[in-house]
């Protein structure tokens, strides 16, 4: 449950309930049907306080949606 919440909280920069969520321990790496992951959001969203939350649970960085976009990818844009 808390990993379906938490998409909805990073897409939209909700960095206190994320940081709650993420007590609860949820697996950051689980990605959506259309391969993308909660830190994948929170890059493309442009959410620096809630990219530096996820990377302190260590999630593979490296993944790509499917077409081919990781969360690097995005960042970079957002700049």
């Amino acid at each position: 449950m808390a990993v379906f919440l938490c998409y909805g909280q990073v897409r939209n920069g909700h960095t206190d309930i994320v940081k709650l969520l993420l007590e609860r321990n949820p697996n950051v790496d689980l990605c959506n049907k259309d391969g993308c992951s909660p830190l994948f959001w929170a890059s493309a969203e442009g959410h620096t306080d809630v990219v530096k939350l996820l990377l302190e649970r260590n999630p593979n960085v490296d993944l790509c949606n499917k077409d081919g976009c990781s969360p690097l990818f995005w960042a970079s844009e957002e700049s």
